[in-house]
């Protein structure tokens, strides 16, 4: 899985497949097929760093342990701690000590937090 042991360029899986589109030899578009509308292109600096930020946790702190919870039947509370640090609890309510992220920031927060695990996604 992507950010397994990398480093963190390697650890967002958007930037990993881009291909060149070329006609009679001349590039004409970079083509990445995990992201073919160009999303992320169209994201402020803020999002791709929030998207960034929370993928490389899903990848270091998520993934590592959701298996075996999930054999479990048991929430991770060991992640609360680190999740409320980042800032992921009420991550779009503005005062109270929250972040006041924009609607798109907490919805790649959640589409991370979602490629991890549905429960932690919800919990946020």
């Amino acid at each position: 899985m992507a950010g397994a042991g990398k480093g963190p360029a390697d650890a967002f899986p958007m930037q990993a497949a881009v291909y060149e589109i070329a006609c009679h030899g001349v590039v004409m578009k970079k083509l990445n097929v995990l992201d073919l509308y160009d999303f992320r292109g169209q994201l402020s600096e803020e999002e791709v760093m929030v998207q960034d930020t929370v993928a490389r946790f899903v990848d270091e702190a998520v993934l590592p342990i959701i298996g075996e919870c999930f054999e479990h039947a048991r929430f991770p509370a060991e992640l609360v701690p680190q999740i409320a640090e980042q800032g992921l609890l009420g991550s779009s309510i503005e005062g109270y000590d929250c972040a006041g992220l924009n609607g798109v920031c907490y919805g790649l927060i959640c589409q991370e937090l979602e490629r991890g695990d549905r429960g932690i996604r919800s919990f946020v």
